[in-house]
């Protein structure tokens, strides 16, 4: 079940939405990885995992310059626990 996990979660549902008042728009200087809303779990814990960093930024599927929140590896865990839980759950009954 785990791998269905980490390819069925989007980040889109586990991320943070940006504030109102942030600055919207990816910095190719400094924000050179990014996640999409659209990717899975699997990309974001191997991103997490290559870059060392705990917070990502998370930019539209379709706007790759345009940020729309943030995602951290805890959040990301703690996504991946949650639904395996409930998936051994379903598969147990």
């Amino acid at each position: 079940p785990h791998r269905v996990v980490m390819k069925t979660v989007r980040v889109s549902e586990f991320m943070e939405p940006l504030a109102e008042d942030a600055d919207d728009e990816v910095d190719p200087e400094t924000d050179k990885v990014v996640l999409r809303a659209d990717d899975s779990l699997d990309v974001a814990l191997r991103a997490f995992n290559e870059t060392g960093l705990e917070r990502l930024l998370v930019v539209d599927g379709r706007q790759r310059t345009k940020i729309i929140g943030t995602a951290t590896q805890v959040k990301a865990l703690s996504a991946f626990n949650k639904e395996l839980i409930a998936s051994s759950v379903e598969e147990h009954r």
